[in-house]
């Protein structure tokens, strides 16, 4: 490999780039330079670049640093701390590996662009079927919590399969329901809507999780995700404001992800940061699980879109959230509805999960089929 001795991170043709950085390189990103314009391109200092000598060919290089056994030994000579561990660069240039005749690299270079490019073609359909999927879901979702439960479910339920309907007097909704209400969020709630603590609190090692908009993600909280944890005190201090329990929503209102919905399903103590904003609802008016779909469904979704301001990113104030407008059906209508979705997502989660387990077996082939040629295990032809 030709040392590029220059300061700048740059790069050409038929060179490799790869990434130094975790989760970067742990994920195998690198690629070959191909089609520049002028040949040539500036990347950042988080790249190494490889440029093969004549005995080798770029396209067997390429599939050398992306295999098992070189991302497994880079890994371990990865130095620093947390999330921003290094790959050495002493390590790319010191690896050692056998290396065919040019001939034979080539031959394994072509076999393996052939075999990838079929096991990408087929991890591309599932993906575009996990797509489909999830558009699905999401028709599902926003079709029962704005026109009832479909006929058969619905006569299953003992509800009307056929209800009469009114004009919804919402944007996005024509008809709803004749017995559904059209509610401002406040007047559903058995608590003020309210944020978390506008402050950034002493964080400690150990103590009671302190979560915000990152750990707020597929409608849950992950704990494991938190921002940090805060003392006791501290907790019982901003717990004055808002104590977290079970069936709370929580919707994110600042950041990229504001509009992402999550309800509590766990009864572990936490605290939450001024981006969530709480919705406890009054069990006398309100289901949480039919609530928690309603405010996660498009239509709402639009709703906060059009309603929030632009700083450096998304915002929307407690005072506009609170008066957003949502479809409230008859307390055990929306209970029935909530059964439903619970019982049919989980239908989905299950079709998602088979085909998630088939691409991770697709990748998982991927990478032994490319170790196994650059390593000299089979003899492509």
């Amino acid at each position: 490999l030709e040392d590029l001795s220059s300061g700048l991170t740059y790069f050409r043709d038929q060179d490799v780039v790869l990434a130094k950085i975790t989760p970067c390189f742990e994920n195998g990103k690198a690629a070959l330079a191909q089609g520049l314009v002028n040949g040539v391109a500036l990347g950042t200092t988080e790249l190494h670049v490889l440029r093969a000598k004549r005995s080798l060919d770029p396209r067997f290089l390429f599939y050398l640093v992306i295999s098992h056994r070189f991302n497994r030994l880079g890994e371990a000579a990865m130095y620093g701390a947390g999330g921003q561990k290094r790959v050495p660069e002493d390590f790319v240039r010191n690896y050692r590996f056998d290396l065919p005749p040019t001939a034979r690299q080539s031959t394994i270079a072509a076999y393996l662009d052939r075999e990838t490019a079929k096991i990408d073609t087929l991890i591309a359909k599932k993906r575009e079927l996990i797509d489909r999927l999830k558009e699905q879901r999401s028709v599902l979702i926003s079709r029962v919590v704005t026109r009832g439960l479909p006929p058969e479910a619905a006569k299953a339920a003992g509800l009307d399969p056929n209800p009469p309907m009114k004009d919804s007097g919402l944007n996005w909704l024509a008809s709803v329901p004749s017995t559904w209400k059209v509610l401002p969020i406040k007047r559903i709630v058995a608590t003020r809507m309210t944020d978390g603590p506008h402050e950034t609190p002493e964080f400690v090692s150990h103590g009671v999780p302190f979560a915000s908009a990152e750990a707020v993600w597929n409608g849950q909280i992950h704990l494991e995700a938190v921002r940090g944890f805060i003392s006791q005190d501290a907790h019982n201090f901003y717990s004055q404001k808002l104590l977290p329990k079970r069936d709370d929503i929580f919707i994110v209102k600042s950041g990229s992800t504001t509009g992402k919905v999550c309800i509590v399903d766990f009864d572990q103590e936490f605290n939450v940061w001024s981006p969530l904003a709480l919705v406890r609802c009054s069990l006398k008016i309100a289901s949480p699980r039919f609530v928690f779909y309603a405010v996660g469904s498009d239509y709402f979704q639009r709703l906060i879109q059009v309603s929030w301001s632009f700083g450096t990113q998304p915002n929307i104030g407690m005072s506009v959230l609170e008066n957003l407008q949502t479809l409230i059906p008859p307390l055990h209508e929306q209970i029935e509805i909530a059964r439903f979705l619970d019982t049919e997502l989980k239908r989905f989660e299950g079709l998602t999960g088979k085909v998630d387990t088939a691409i991770s077996r697709l990748t998982e082939y991927r990478a032994a089929l490319i170790t196994a040629a650059v390593t000299g295990q089979i003899t492509p032809q």
